[in-house]
C-alpha cells in the first residue's frame, strides 16, 4: 500500500525534511491506481485516483508549465497526485516553480488536493530532494 497523507498530515510550503518527519506515522492509502513506470508520477483529474495518467521520468526532473499529455490539458486541472520517484517532488500554483507549494517525499500519495486549497492550481513541479 502507498502511503497517503492524510487532511492534518501536510501544509503547504513544509520543506521536505520536515514533511518527511510528519509522514513517518502516514496513514494507509485507499486503493493506488496502477502503475506500470519504475520512476515518475501520477497526475489524476479527479480526487481519489480518477482520470489519472503516469509521467514517466528519471528521478531528476522537471516540467514547467504543464501542459498535454495524452487527450488532457492537466495545467490547473489536477486534484490528486502520486510520487513513485526516489526524491522529493514539489509541485506550485504558478509556472516557473513559482507561488504556493507542496512537497511530496518519495513512494507517498495525495487523495485530494481540496484538503490544502490546493486543488486544480498546479502549473509546475520538480524533484526537489
Amino acid at each position: 500500500m502507498k502511503p497517503t497523507l492524510g487532511r492534518s498530515a501536510v501544509s503547504l510550503g513544509v520543506t521536505a525534511a520536515a514533511l518527511t518527519t510528519v509522514l513517518a506515522a502516514g496513514t494507509p492509502a485507499n486503493a493506488a491506481p496502477a502503475v506500470t513506470a519504475a520512476s515518475g508520477i501520477t497526475i489524476c483529474v479527479n480526487v481519489n485516483h480518477g482520470n489519472c495518467s503516469d509521467i514517466p521520468g528519471n528521478d531528476q526532473w522537471e516540467k514547467d508549465p504543464v501542459k498535454t499529455y495524452g487527450d488532457h490539458k492537466w495545467q490547473d486541472s489536477i486534484s490528486s497526485v502520486y510520487n513513485h520517484t526516489t526524491h522529493h517532488v514539489c509541485f506550485y500554483e504558478h509556472n516557473n516553480f513559482e507561488g504556493r507549494s507542496i512537497t511530496l517525499p518519495p513512494e507517498y500519495a495525495i487523495d485530494d488536493l481540496n484538503y490544502w486549497n490546493f486543488n486544480d492550481i498546479i502549473s509546475s513541479w520538480k524533484t526537489c530532494s
